[in-house]
C-alpha cells in the first residue's frame, strides 16, 4: 500500500490536468496522513527479580548467546532495558547518491544517562545517608552491609571510584557534595551537548551490512535458516557489540574504577532479531520503586503502556500453592485491574531443565496419566533406570570387594615387611631366632603373592566388566534423557494450572472489601475484568538448552542438562507466541491503513470513469447545499446516542465509582494516621514479611525513606513505600468499581455507538444519493459514488472509535496514577519535618512525632482533595467522549463531500463555461491514467482479500424516487393546467424581469426539454435551472433573456 500512495503523489504531481487544484491538494494531504502512519509497536514488558533467568530467557527469544548480561552482580539492573528490530537493514540504498552502496550498522545501541539536576537530587541524599547527625561525612566507611550508609557509601564510590568518599572522611557534608557534584567526568556524561535533547545519550554499533542486500536479507531470517557463513559472522558481530557496550552497562573490571552504569536512566538495543520482525519490543523492566525518580518514571510509562506483561519467575518457584498471588503483589494486581490489563498478563517459568524425576513423578503423577500412555511410558522408563542402576551397583560393589582384597593383601604384605624390618634391627649383633625368620618371610610370600593374586584378579574383573559397566551407565543415561524431558513437561503443565487457577482466583480477591462484602468474589465484575473463557498463556522454557541444542552457544558449556528437542523447551512456541500476539495488535491498523489507501484509490477512478456531464451553477449549488443538509441531520440524529453515552455514563459514575470514592477517601482518612504511627512500631517488617501489626522500620531506614519522599528500597526491609501504603485503603475501595466504569462500560458503550452511528452513516449515504437523484444525476453514477463514500465513511468512522477506545483507555490510565503522587505531594511537608528533627539523643522519637504531627494536618483534606481532583478528570473525560461522538457526523460529511462533490465541483462558483478544448485535455488525461488506477486498484483488491477485508456493496433505493422523465411529465402538466410560464432558456444572464407569460396548450404543440426542469412554489417550470426569486404573487424574476409560449418551436 506504501508504493500505491507513492505512485499516486506521482500522479497527481505530473498530471495538472487530472482534477483541480482544491482536489488535489485535498488527496496529497491526505495521501501525506497516510505515509506518516507506521504500524504499531506491540510492546511486552518483562518483570522479574534478578537472578530468575531474564537475561538467559531473553538471549534465547533473540536467538544470541550473550547480547543481555546473564550476570546479575554485573548487571545495570536499575535501568530500562528496550530491545528494538534494526528495520534499516530492510531499506533499499539509494544508488543514485554515491558510487559506493551505503551500509547500516547490523547492531545499534543507545545508552542514555540520566540528567545532571537528577543526579545531584539523588547524590544530595546518598551524601547525607553518609553523614553525622552534625553534618559531618563519617570518620570510617560503613561497615554492615544491610545498612542505608553502606549502601550510599557503595553507590558514592561505584559511580567515582573505590576510596573517593574514604579522601573526605569527616569533611562537612555540602563541601562534600559541592565536589562530586562538580565532577567534571560526571557533568560531562549527564549534559547533552545537543541542545534539542534532554538527556545525553552515546551510541555504539558494531557490523557493516548494505541494507536491502542479500546478505541483510539473510541476516534477518530465524537463526536456522541462516547460511553457516552468516550465522559465524552475526557471532563475531554480537561478540564486538557486547564489548563495545560493556563499557557503559556493565561493570568494568573488578568494580574498582568508576562506573557509569548507575548513571543510566534507558538503554535501546537495535538488533536483526527475527523474533522481534513483526513489530514486537521487548522491554526488561527493572521496577518502579527505585530510588531515582527519572529511573523509576520511565519504568513506570513504560508499564502503564505495555501491550503484553510477562512475569519471570524459576519454575521451582511457580508450583509453589499461590505463587501467582504472591509474585505479582496485591499493589501491583489492582494497578492491572485499574488499567485494564489484567488479560495481558501472561507467565514465564525459567529453568525447567533443573529438575528431579523420582520428585516429578512422586509429586505429579495425576498429570502425567492426563495424557494416555504417558505415565506408563515414564514407570517404564523409570523401572529400566532402576534396573540398570542396579546392575550397575551390584557390578560396582564387586569391584570394590576386589578393591578392598588388593588393599588388605597388600597391607598385610606391607605389614609383614615391616615387621620382618623390626626383627633385624632389634637384633642387632644379637643372633636372630630363626624360627621366628623363617615364619616372617612366610607371611611375607603368602601376603605377596595373595597380593599378586588378587591384583591379577581385579584387573582381569576389570577388563571383564568395564565396558558393560560403561554400556549400561550409557543406556541408563538415554534413558534419562528420555525421562527427564516427559518428567519437565509434566511439571511445566501443572504448573500452568496451578498458576491459572491462582491469576483468576487473585483477581476475585481484590473483589473482596475490607468490610467483608463481596465474599463471594463478586463473579459479574469478575468477568467483566476477564472474560470466563480466559485461560491465562504460561511457558516453562528452558533457554540454556535452548542455545546449546541450536549450538548458539559454544560447546565448551557443556551438553544440554535436560532436553534434546529444542521445542520442549518451549522458546520456539514463546516465539510463536510474540509473532501471533503482534499480529492480532497490528491487524487492525494494516487493515484500516489497506483500507483507507484503497478508499483513496476508488475515489481517484471514480473522477476518471464517472460520466459527468456539465450542470447549470444553480444544480451545483443545490446539490451542495443539499449536502450540508445531509451533514446538519446526520449531526441532529446522532446528537442523542452522544447524549445517551454520556448519561449512561454519567449515572454509572454517580451510582457506583462517586460512592466508592467517597467511601475509599474516607478510609483513607480513617486508617491513614494508625499507618503513619505503624513506621515507627518496635515490631519491625522485613523482606518476606510485613503486616499491619508489623510494620516498623528501624531508625536507618527510616531516615532514608523520609530523605526520598516515601519511597526506598532497603536491603533489610525490602521495597518501602509510605505513600502507597497511605493509597492502599482508598485504591482498594474504588479500583473495582474504576474498572467497571472507565475500562468496562464504556469500551461496551463504545461500542454500541459505533454500531448505531454506522447504520446512520450508510443511511445518510443512501439518503443523499436518493436527494441527488431527485435532483437529476444517474443512477448508474450514483451507484459507483455510493458505494465508495460508504466505504470511505465507514474505515473513517471506525478510525476515529479506536481512537476514542485509546483516548479513553490513556485519559483513564493516566487518571488513576493521580492519586499516589498528590498524597505524596501532600505528605512532603511530613517527610521534610523528619528530615529537620534535631539531633541527638532521642532523635528517632522526635523524628516519628514530627511524622504522625505533620501527617495529622495532611490527611485532614489529602484524600478528600485527591477524590476531587479525579472527579473532575472523570468528567472531563466523559465530556471529551461526547463531544467525539457527536464529530463524528462532521466525519462521515467529509467523505460524502470527498465521493459526491464531483458532481457540483467548478460549478457552483463557475461563471464562464470551461473552454471544450481544455474539458478534452481533462478527460483525455483522466483516460490515460485509468489503466494505471485499475492496476493499483488490482493490488489494493489483492490486500484485502489477504487480510480478509470484504468490501461493503450498498444498493441505491429508488423506490418511491421520481426519475427526471417522470418530473418533467408532472411537472409541464401542471403547469399547462394552472397557466403558468415556462422558462425554456438554460442561462444566467441577468436581464430585465419579463411579465408573466399564460401557457396555452393547443393541439399539435410541441414541448422539447434540453435540460431538467425545476419549478418554483407556485408551480412554475424553470427551464434555465436557474436561482431566480419570485415575487409576492409568485412571478418569477429570472434572468433569461427571453420566454416563448410553449405553442412555438422557434426556440429549438
Amino acid at each position: 500500500s506504501r508504493q500505491v500512495l507513492k505512485e499516486l503523489t506521482d500522479m497527481l504531481n505530473n498530471n495538472k490536468n487530472f482534477c483541480s487544484e482544491a482536489r488535489k491538494d485535498d488527496w496529497l494531504e491526505e495521501i501525506n496522513q497516510l505515509t506518516k502512519k507506521s504500524s504499531p509497536q506491540t510492546v511486552f514488558g518483562v518483570l522479574g527479580n534478578t537472578g530468575v533467568g531474564k537475561s538467559s530467557l531473553l538471549n534465547g527469544l533473540l536467538d544470541e548467546a550473550a547480547v543481555l548480561p546473564t550476570s546479575g552482580s554485573r548487571g545495570c539492573t536499575a535501568a530500562v532495558v528496550e530491545l528494538v528490530y534494526n528495520s534499516e537493514l530492510l531499506k533499499e540504498p539509494d544508488t543514485t547518491v554515491a558510487e559506493k552502496l551505503p551500509v547500516v550498522p547490523a547492531y545499534k545501541g543507545t545508552v542514555e544517562f540520566i540528567t545532571l539536576d537528577d543526579w545531584t537530587k539523588e547524590l544530595k541524599v546518598l551524601v547525607e545517608e553518609c553523614s553525622t547527625q552534625e553534618k559531618h561525612i563519617y570518620s570510617i566507611p560503613p561497615i554492615d552491609d544491610t545498612s542505608e550508609a553502606y549502601a550510599a557509601w557503595q553507590k558514592i564510590e561505584q559511580v567515582y571510584g573505590k576510596g573517593a568518599m574514604g579522601a573526605y572522611c569527616r569533611q562537612p557534608t555540602e563541601s562534600v557534595l559541592h565536589r562530586l557534584a562538580s565532577n567534571p567526568r560526571v557533568q560531562s556524561l549527564l549534559s547533552s551537548s545537543d541542545p534539542t535533547r534532554e538527556y545525553n545519550a552515546i551510541l555504539v554499533d558494531a557490523g557493516d551490512v548494505v541494507p536491502g542486500s542479500d546478505e541483510a536479507k539473510e541476516l534477518l531470517k530465524p537463526f536456522n535458516q541462516m547460511k553457516g557463513r552468516t550465522r559465524n559472522k552475526k557471532k563475531k558481530w554480537a561478540t564486538t557489540f557486547r564489548q563495545k557496550i560493556n563499557s557503559y552497562v556493565y561493570r568494568k573490571g573488578n568494580g574498582d574504577e568508576p562506573q557509569t552504569w548507575p548513571l543510566i536512566r534507558k538503554v535501546t538495543l537495535e538488533g536483526p532479531w527475527h523474533v522481534l520482525s513483526t513489530g514486537a519490543v521487548l522491554v526488561d523492566l527493572p521496577g518502579v520503586r527505585d530510588a531515582n525518580a527519572a529511573r523509576a518514571k520511565v519504568a513506570e510509562k513504560y508499564l502503564q503502556n505495555c501491550n503484553q506483561i510477562a512475569i519471570v519467575a524459576p519454575i521451582k518457584r511457580a508450583v509453589d500453592d499461590g505463587t501467582a498471588k504472591e509474585l505479582l503483589g496485591e499493589q501491583f494486581k489492582r494497578r492491572l485491574l485499574m488499567d485494564g490489563q489484567y488479560s495481558n498478563v501472561f507467565f514465564i517459568c525459567t529453568q525447567t531443565d533443573d529438575l528431579e524425576p523420582t520428585e516429578t513423578m512422586r509429586d505429579h503423577s495425576d498429570v502425567a496419566q492426563e495424557e494416555p500412555g504417558r505415565w506408563e511410558k515414564m514407570t517404564e522408563l523409570a523401572s529400566e533406570i532402576t534396573s540398570l542402576e542396579k546392575q550397575v551397583s551390584d557390578k560396582l560393589q564387586e569391584e570394590e570387594d576386589l578393591e578392598g582384597q588388593v588393599e588388605e593383601f597388600k597391607q598385610q604384605y606391607q605389614e609383614a615387611v615391616a615387621d620382618l624390618t623390626e626383627l633385624r634391627e632389634e637384633a642387632e649383633d644379637d643372633e636372630i631366632d630363626e624360627d621366628q625368620l623363617v615364619n616372617l618371610k612366610a607371611v611375607i610370600a603368602t601376603a605377596k603373592s595373595s597380593f599378586k593374586q588378587s591384583t591379577r584378579d581385579l584387573a582381569k574383573w576389570t577388563e571383564d566388566n568395564t565396558a558393560r559397566i560403561q554400556h549400561d551407565q550409557e543406556e541408563c543415561d538415554a534413558l534419562q534423557k528420555q525421562l527427564k524431558p516427559l518428567c519437565a513437561i509434566v511439571r511445566n503443565e501443572y504448573s500452568k494450572q496451578c498458576l491459572q487457577e491462582d491469576f483468576r482466583s487473585g483477581l476475585k480477591d481484590l473483589y473482596k472489601k475490607d468490610d467483608g462484602d463481596d465474599e463471594d468474589g463478586g463473579d459479574v465484575d469478575v468477568n467483566a475484568a476477564l472474560p470466563e473463557d480466559f485461560n491465562m498463556d504460561v511457558f516453562g522454557i528452558s533457554a540454556n538448552d535452548y542455545l546449546k541444542l541450536m549450538k548458539i552457544k559454544p560447546s565448551r558449556d557443556g551438553p544440554p542438562s535436560c532436553f534434546s528437542n529444542a521445542e520442549d523447551t518451549q522458546i520456539p512456541l514463546l516465539r510463536a507466541f510474540v509473532h501471533t500476539t503482534t499480529a492480532k495488535h497490528c491487524q487492525d491498523s494494516v487493515k484500516t491503513f489497506v483500507e483507507q489507501t484503497n478508499d483513496l484509490v476508488e475515489q481517484m477512478k471514480l473522477l476518471c470513469t464517472d460520466s459527468n456531464s456539465d450542470v447549470s451553477t444553480g444544480s451545483a449549488r443545490r446539490m451542495k447545499q443539499l449536502h450540508k443538509s445531509s451533514v446538519q441531520s446526520l449531526t441532529n440524529q446522532i446528537k442523542p446516542i452522544a447524549t445517551q453515552f454520556k448519561q449512561v455514563i454519567d449515572q454509572k459514575v454517580s451510582n457506583s465509582l462517586a460512592s466508592s470514592l467517597k467511601t475509599g477517601a474516607r478510609k483513607g482518612s480513617q486508617s491513614a494516621i494508625s499507618t503513619v504511627v505503624s513506621w515507627g512500631s518496635k515490631s519491625r517488617r522485613s523482606k518476606s514479611e510485613r503486616a499491619p501489626d508489623k510494620n516498623g522500620l528501624y531508625y536507618s531506614t527510616y531516615n532514608a525513606v523520609a530523605r526520598r519522599d516515601g519511597v526506598y528500597t532497603s536491603k533489610s526491609a525490602g521495597a518501602v513505600d509510605f505513600n502507597q501504603e497511605l493509597c492502599d485503603p482508598m485504591e482498594k475501595e474504588f479500583s473495582t468499581e474504576w474498572q467497571s466504569v472507565l475500562d468496562s462500560t464504556i469500551r461496551r458503550l463504545l461500542a454500541e455507538s459505533e454500531r448505531k452511528i454506522l447504520d446512520l452513516s450508510t443511511s445518510a449515504c443512501q439518503s443523499f444519493a436518493q436527494s441527488l437523484r431527485i435532483n437529476g444525476v444517474a443512477a448508474d453514477r450514483l451507484g459507483n459514488m455510493l458505494n465508495t463514500a460508504n466505504r470511505s465513511a465507514t474505515t473513517a468512522l471506525k478510525t476515529s472509535f479506536t481512537q476514542m477506545r485509546s483516548i479513553a483507555r490513556d485519559a483513564q490510565r493516566e487518571l488513576s496514577r493521580e492519586l499516589l503522587p498528590a498524597v505524596q505531594e501532600k505528605m512532603k511537608s511530613s517527610y521534610t519535618a523528619v528530615k529537620s528533627a534535631q539531633g541527638g539523643p532521642g532523635v528517632f522519637e522526635r523524628m516519628k512525632g514530627a511524622m504522625v504531627s505533620n501527617s495529622q494536618r495532611a490527611v485532614n483534606e489529602m484524600f478528600d482533595s485527591a477524590m476531587d481532583k479525579l472527579m473532575r478528570g472523570i468528567k472531563a473525560l466523559i465530556n471529551r467522549l461526547e463531544r467525539l461522538l457527536e464529530s463524528t457526523a462532521t466525519i462521515v460529511g467529509k467523505s460524502l463531500e470527498n465521493v459526491f462533490s464531483i458532481c457540483w465541483d467548478d460549478n457552483s462558483d463557475k461563471t464562464t463555461l470551461i473552454d471544450p478544448q481544455m474539458q478534452k485535455l481533462i478527460q483525455d488525461c483522466r483516460n490515460a491514467l485509468l489503466p494505471e488506477l485499475n492496476r493499483l486498484q488490482k493490488i489494493q483488491g489483492d490486500a484485502c482479500e489477504l487480510l480478509g477485508i470484504e468490501r461493503e456493496e450498498v444498493e441505491l433505493d429508488l423506490v418511491g424516487v421520481e426519475s427526471l422523465e417522470q418530473q418533467l411529465s408532472r411537472r409541464v402538466a401542471e403547469a399547462e393546467k394552472n397557466g403558468n410560464m415556462l422558462d425554456l432558456c438554460d442561462s444566467d444572464a441577468d436581464v430585465p424581469a419579463p411579465k408573466k407569460m399564460a401557457v396555452k396548450s393547443e393541439k399539435g404543440a410541441v414541448i422539447r426539454k434540453k435540460s431538467p426542469l425545476k419549478t418554483s412554489a407556485a408551480g412554475v417550470i424553470d427551464l434555465c435551472d436557474s436561482d431566480s426569486d419570485e415575487d409576492e404573487e409568485g412571478n418569477i424574476f429570472g434572468k433569461c433573456p427571453s420566454t416563448v409560449n410553449v405553442k412555438t418551436e422557434a426556440w429549438l
